[in-house]
């Protein structure tokens, strides 16, 4: 689920462009920004802002799609703007994806990832109460995000109706014993 770093944005381009290509929705620009992770040298995120035109239908297919995928994205912001005079909207999407720095090459890339523009000052406040973190909850309902959740989270948000529950409650059981013993809610 974590990209390796060395071609995080070139596996996320082909995975947008396929797609959009895919549902049927019309890709635009699309930009990507590092933040690392506090804590650890070992994982980054990548912000995404990618901009597309389409349908209202064809904004559902690239959502589900985007669920479905098998990589960690998560979206953190959607808008769509109808265009005057049509049923077409303009879409902004807000994702967030997660990689690994792997190799002996590791430190060398953050020192490159840092002039993509990201600001040294960030800082974090207030920190979380919980040791070691928040809760992580997973809200999705393909087999894909099933799996995540086995694999990442704490608990797990079905989408109502978008889903036969029973199967995916047996999928995440399934998974969960796989992965080890622990309780997700």
């Amino acid at each position: 689920f974590f990209l390796p770093r060395r071609n995080a944005y070139s596996l996320l381009e082909v995975d947008l462009a396929n797609a959009a290509k895919l549902t049927g929705i019309r890709a635009k620009e699309r930009s990507y920004t590092y933040e690392p992770i506090e804590g650890t040298d070992m994982l980054g995120m990548l912000n995404i802002v990618a901009n597309f035109e389409g349908t209202y239908a064809d904004l559902i297919e690239l959502v589900n799609h985007i669920d479905r995928s098998k990589r960690l994205l998560i979206i953190d912001q959607l808008q769509a703007q109808p265009q005057q005079g049509s049923n077409m909207l303009n879409v902004a999407v807000r994702m967030n994806a997660f990689f690994r720095m792997d190799g002996p090459e590791a430190g060398e890339e953050e020192s490159k990832l840092v002039q993509v523009g990201v600001t040294p000052s960030v800082t974090e406040a207030p920190k979380p109460v919980q040791t070691p973190h928040p809760p992580i909850l997973i809200g999705a309902s393909s087999k894909y995000a099933v799996e995540r959740v086995a694999e990442y989270a704490d608990g797990w948000m079905p989408i109502a109706g978008s889903c036969d529950l029973d199967e995916r409650l047996a999928q995440l059981r399934d998974a969960i014993e796989s992965e080890g013993a622990r309780t997700v809610s």
